[in-house]
């Protein structure tokens, strides 16, 4: 056999040689396969795949907590002049919550009531005047209670959107 492959070398490992041994390996191997399978016992094959989603998320986990003017303010004057448009981004349409004294109230050509209310900081909102009855009766400096969106920031006034306002009546 050595004597063969001594005198056959060219040929068997020349390109045809080695397609041939490869095409070889492959049926002798393809035969072992198929003797394998079809000794195994037919077992049928249950091709239904049931896939669970997880379960909906809690409602509460959706809802961000809300931020204050501060935070926002101090986070834009904080980055970069050129960055605080991509920064002021993050924050439209995150729940605001904010008490402060009401230092302006005007009626809007729509019938609303345009507030800016203040602490440190400034948040503007409008709101339905047929929504709060006793808003008329407010004069400057009362406690208003603002619940929102941030629709935008204006230097250090905070805009709010979707406002809702709680306040006491004087008595």
């Amino acid at each position: 056999m050595l004597q063969y492959v001594a005198e056959n070398k060219a040929w068997i490992f020349s390109g045809l040689g080695i397609f041939l041994l490869t095409c070889a390996f492959a049926f002798v191997r393809w035969l072992i396969k198929r003797r394998s399978t079809a000794k195994a016992p037919a077992t049928p094959i249950n091709l239904k795949v049931v896939i669970e989603s997880p379960p909906p998320p809690d409602s509460t986990a959706l809802v961000p907590t809300p931020v204050s003017p501060a935070t926002v303010i101090r986070r834009l004057e904080e980055a970069p002049l050129l960055l605080r448009e991509d920064v002021l981004r993050h924050f439209i349409g995150l729940p605001l919550e904010f008490t402060g004294d009401l230092t302006s109230a005007t009626k809007t050509s729509t019938g609303s009531i345009r507030l800016l209310i203040m602490k440190r900081e400034a948040v503007s909102c409008e709101v339905d005047s047929s929504q709060y009855p006793g808003l008329g009766l407010l004069k400057s400096g009362h406690i208003i209670h603002v619940r929102g969106e941030i629709s935008a920031v204006m230097s250090s006034i905070v805009a709010v959107q979707n406002a809702v306002i709680r306040f006491d009546l004087p008595t």
